[in-house]
């Protein structure tokens, strides 16, 4: 019996561990509204050994979508606000990169880098 994995399988992942996010689309649709959308989210550490021995610690933040969900897929440069819960740090994110393409089960892997705000310093406000 041949899978359908669109439906079958990740039809159903999604229904259960998806959360709701909203997509700016910035470059894969200049000018149009943010829309919403929904995505499994993940966070994975990921450790790096450099040449003396000392360990770099970073984290890879991703969001798996399902392409059969878009019109059109959102690209790099994007960005995406995925809304504070128990269990997630939410904020803004930017899509840094796509994966998954052609892998025939429609699903596609976002890369996000966390938007970040710089808190304003004494030298900004003018202050000594």
């Amino acid at each position: 019996m041949q899978v359908n994995f669109p439906l079958q399988l990740y039809g159903p992942l999604f229904d259960f561990y998806a959360r709701p996010v909203t997509i700016n689309p910035l470059v894969s649709q200049p000018g149009s509204p943010s829309y919403d959308a929904r995505g499994i989210l993940d966070t994975k550490g990921i450790d790096v050994v450099a040449e003396d021995g000392s360990v770099f610690s970073d984290a890879r933040t991703q969001l798996d979508i399902r392409q059969i969900e878009f019109a059109t897929m959102p690209m790099q440069g994007d960005t995406i606000d995925i809304a504070t819960d128990q269990d997630v740090d939410g904020g803004s994110f930017e899509v840094t990169s796509l994966e998954g393409w052609g892998n025939a089960g429609g699903e596609i892997t976002l890369i996000l880098k966390r938007i970040v705000t710089a808190k304003p310093t004494r030298q900004d406000a003018g202050l000594p």
